[in-house]
């Protein structure tokens, strides 16, 4: 999930927060994690801020659930504490047992989809089944998202890119109807009316985030990131990273809140 959640773990609770959110904050970050590979700008590791070993930037949305020792080339690899044996999503599912997993990938797959010579977006479900399967297996709660929308720099590729969002969160919908697995509309949240660019940054892929200008969130943000992508004043969530965020948080709400 790249670096979507982790401000909420590396600053004081954002003052915006409602008592309820306060309290799912507080409880997610009084959990401590094991983090090798953790940033130096986060001085503590918590549900929110542990660098799980199940992401990895640029990787398509079955990586995680594929075994490690399939991955070929070392860079596609996880951290070296997993097994080889293992898929990168069973290796985080093993160190932490988390109650549930949340799960946003599918951008990536529609250039590889196009370079295959497949419609854009067509294989999401298939390749999101298996992600489901292991995180069930282990007692966790999978929950998908939507992607957010894209606006390449060619503006030639922009009918491919809206028509591989479409279909992939069209194949997303559909598992996560057909799986009962909850779902979060994440697209729907960043079109809506008032959004900057519909949340995106210049690029047009990453999602912006209020007041870091050109500073884009990855999986080595700048420090800065953590602080103000959990900025959630009115205006900062016009913003697609803060907006995700806030929209990420009351979902973990509304899902503890359930299971309890």
């Amino acid at each position: 999930m790249s670096a979507n959640l982790y401000g909420l773990g590396c600053r004081p609770a954002p003052p915006e927060l409602t008592p309820a959110l306060n309290r799912v904050l507080r409880r997610f970050n009084s959990v401590r994690l094991r983090n090798p590979s953790g940033f130096p700008a986060c001085g503590r590791s918590t549900s929110f801020s542990r660098r799980s070993a199940a992401t990895k930037s640029g990787t398509w949305s079955s990586w995680s659930a594929t075994p490690i020792a399939a991955l070929g080339d070392q860079y596609w690899h996880p951290p070296e504490y997993c097994g080889i044996r293992e898929t990168p999503l069973q290796c985080e599912l093993r160190l932490i047992r988390p109650g549930f997993v949340f799960i946003l990938a599918g951008t990536n797959d529609i250039d590889w989809d196009s370079s295959l010579g497949l419609s854009p977006g067509a294989r999401a479900a298939e390749r999101l089944r298996p992600v489901i399967s292991q995180a069930r297996s282990r007692g966790v709660v999978p929950v998908l998202s939507t992607i957010p929308p894209i606006h390449p720099a060619d503006p030639e590729r922009a009918g491919l890119f809206e028509e591989g969002v479409r279909r992939t969160n069209s194949r997303i919908f559909r598992l996560a109807t057909e799986r009962k697995v909850p779902l979060i509309n994440l697209w729907r949240g960043l079109t809506g009316p008032g959004m900057i660019n519909q949340g995106l940054s210049a690029d047009g892929l990453h999602l912006g985030v209020a007041g870091a200008g050109e500073i884009m969130p990855s999986l080595d943000p700048d420090p800065s990131i953590f602080t103000l992508s959990t900025d959630f004043s009115a205006e900062a969530l016009r913003h697609g990273a803060n907006r995700r965020n806030l929209i990420f948080l009351k979902s973990l709400a509304v899902l503890d809140r359930a299971s309890r």
